[in-house]
């Protein structure tokens, strides 16, 4: 999967997104760079077609995604290091959960590290399976005292701060078996996203 140097020059590795997607009858390879506008330009593709019952098999579903990586790097120039592997299925659960935090120990301030604060301890509040991870927590609007629906509470005052948090959750072995896929393919998983939100 190496390419030649000058393929990469003028290329931020910085900029570069690659999005994998593992489906039951292919494999697709998307490499993009963003602009100077956040807006991601397609470089380059790869998909591959995998034979009926492939995709539940290890080895194959490996072959199908390193000729996948090949063709995308070949199109777009970019040596591919790490991708964000889009998940999707009925083994994805989604959770809601709430928590508030007083906020005397903070000054009666919201800060940024505040509202991580309450965001994860709305998060280990949900009791989720052993056989689940989660790949997304998503916060809703925040509560400031008795004020609903405010996006960013940062700098404002009061004295207690909640939030409603979604977790999104994936079957621990469907997780596995994507990184053990991407790494036999001497790659790395930067990320998992629900594809809907890809």
């Amino acid at each position: 999967m190496a390419t030649d140097e000058h393929n990469m020059a003028g290329i931020d590795p910085n900029r570069i997104i690659v999005g994998l997607d593992i489906g039951s009858s292919k494999i697709g390879v998307f490499i993009g760079e963003l602009d100077d506008n956040n807006k991601v330009c397609i470089r380059g593709l790869g998909i591959n077609q995998l034979k009926k019952g492939d995709a539940n098999e290890l080895e194959a579903t490996i072959t199908a995604l390193t000729k996948a990586v090949d063709d995308a790097e070949k199109l777009s120039g970019v040596d591919v290091k790490e991708v964000y592997v889009g998940i999707a299925g009925s083994n994805i659960r989604s959770v809601a959960s709430q928590a508030t935090i007083p906020l005397r120990e903070y000054g009666g301030v919201v800060t940024k590290d505040v509202m991580k604060r309450v965001v994860e301890q709305a998060s280990q509040l949900v009791q989720r399976p052993v056989d689940m991870d989660i790949i997304h927590v998503l916060p809703g609007d925040y509560i400031l005292d008795e004020r609903e629906g405010i996006k960013n509470p940062q700098g404002m005052e009061g004295n207690s701060l909640s939030v409603e948090v979604q977790l999104v959750l994936a079957q621990k072995g469907i997780v596995r078996n994507i990184q053990k896929a991407v790494e036999g393919a001497g790659l790395t998983v930067k990320c998992l996203v629900l594809e809907p939100l890809a």
